[in-house]
C-alpha cells in the first residue's frame, strides 16, 4: 500500500549491481518509496497498468530489450513533463549523445562513472608509473627521458628456480611467485621503493629516481626484509645491488614500461647472479654508498 505524502520513483536499469546500489542510495530515503525493474517493457507495464502512476521515473538509456529513446517517448507521448517527469540517466557518453533530444534527461550515472573511471585509471597508472611521472603527463607534459645521477637497484632471484619447475606443478610454481612478490610488492611499499619489473623468478626494483637522498638506505633494508619474506615460504634466493647512474624512460603506448637503462642495470643483475644463497651481494660502489649514508644518517641522529 502506497502512504499518503510518499513519492514513489521508478528505477529502470537492467544492471542487478546497479539497481541494488540504487536501493542502498535511495531506498533508505525518508518518504521516498523505490520501485525497480529491469527493462523497457517492465517500465511501460509500470507506468500504464500499475496501481499509481510514478511520480519520477529514472531511466538508464543502456536498456537490453529497447532504446531507452523508445521507451521515453512513448510515455512522454501520453504524459507531460508535469505530470511524469522522466530522469535518463547516460552510462555511456556515446548513447548519450544520441539521445540529445531528451535534454531533460539528467546525466547523473555519467558523471559518477567518469569520476570511479577516473580513480581507476590513476590507480591502474600508479602500478606501472611512479608519481612524478604520472604528474608529468596528466599536466600534458611530453615526457623525456631522464638521466639520473646515482640510483640503487636491485636484482632477486630463487636459488634452483629451474630445477623446481621440472619437479612441481606448474600451477604451484605460479602460486608461489604470486605469494613470494606480493610480498616484495608490499615492501616496496613500506621503504618507498619502485618496483620495475618481474621475470620469471627474477624481481628488479629501483630506488632513487625520485631524487631521495637516502635510496642506497631504504633500499638495502628492502633487501634484508625480502630474505625474511624468503624464508617464510622456505625458498631461498639471491640478491644482487649496484648504486650507480642509471638513464630510464617510458616505454610503448599499450601497457607503457617505466625502464631503466646503462651499465649500473647489467652490474645489479652481475651481483645477483654472482652471489650465493640468502645473501644479498653488493658492487663496491654500493657499499660504498651504503657506508656513506650510513655514517650520514648516524651523524644526524637518524
Amino acid at each position: 500500500m502506497r502512504m499518503q505524502g510518499t513519492m514513489l520513483v521508478l528505477y529502470v536499469d537492467s544492471s542487478p549491481i546497479d539497481q541494488a546500489v540504487a536501493g542502498v542510495r535511495l531506498g533508505s530515503e525518508p518518504g521516498l518509496l523505490l520501485a525497480c525493474v529491469s527493462s523497457g517493457s517492465e517500465a511501460l507495464e509500470a507506468v500504464f497498468g500499475g496501481k499509481w502512476l510514478p511520480d519520477l521515473v529514472l531511466m538508464d538509456v543502456a536498456l537490453h530489450d529497447a532504446p531507452a529513446s523508445e521507451v521515453a517517448g512513448q510515455m512522454r507521448a501520453a504524459f507531460s513533463p508535469l505530470e511524469l517527469p522522466i530522469m535518463l540517466l547516460a552510462s555511456r557518453s556515446g548513447e548519450a549523445q544520441a539521445l540529445a533530444a531528451l535534454e531533460a534527461g539528467v546525466m547523473i550515472k555519467q558523471s559518477v562513472r567518469r569520476q570511479a573511471e577516473a580513480r581507476s585509471h590513476h590507480e591502474l597508472l600508479v602500478q606501472v608509473l611512479p608519481p612524478h611521472i604520472i604528474q608529468r603527463l596528466a599536466a600534458g607534459q611530453a615526457y623525456i627521458p631522464e638521466q639520473h645521477e646515482q640510483v640503487t637497484i636491485l636484482f632477486s632471484d630463487i636459488v634452483c628456480f629451474t630445477e623446481l619447475c621440472s619437479l612441481w606443478p606448474t600451477a604451484e610454481v605460479v602460486a608461489l611467485l604470486d605469494v613470494l612478490f606480493s610480498a616484495f610488492d608490499d615492501l616496496c611499499d613500506k621503504h618507498g621503493v619502485f618496483k620495475v619489473e618481474t621475470g620469471g623468478d627474477a624481481y628488479m626494483a629501483v630506488a632513487g629516481h625520485d631524487g631521495a637522498p637516502d635510496h642506497t638506505l631504504r633500499m638495502a633494508a628492502m633487501a634484508v626484509d625480502m630474505l625474511a619474506a624468503a624464508e617464510e615460504v622456505q625458498h631461498q634466493i639471491r640478491i644482487g645491488m649496484h648504486t650507480g647512474p642509471a638513464l630510464s624512460g617510458v616505454v610503448g603506448k599499450r601497457r607503457p614500461r617505466y625502464c631503466f637503462f646503462g651499465g649500473s642495470v647489467n652490474t645489479a643483475s652481475r651481483m645477483e647472479s654472482s652471489g650465493y644463497p640468502m645473501t644479498v651481494h653488493l658492487s663496491d660502489a654500493c657499499a660504498a654508498a651504503l657506508a656513506a649514508a650510513a655514517t650520514a644518517a648516524a651523524a644526524s641522529g637518524g
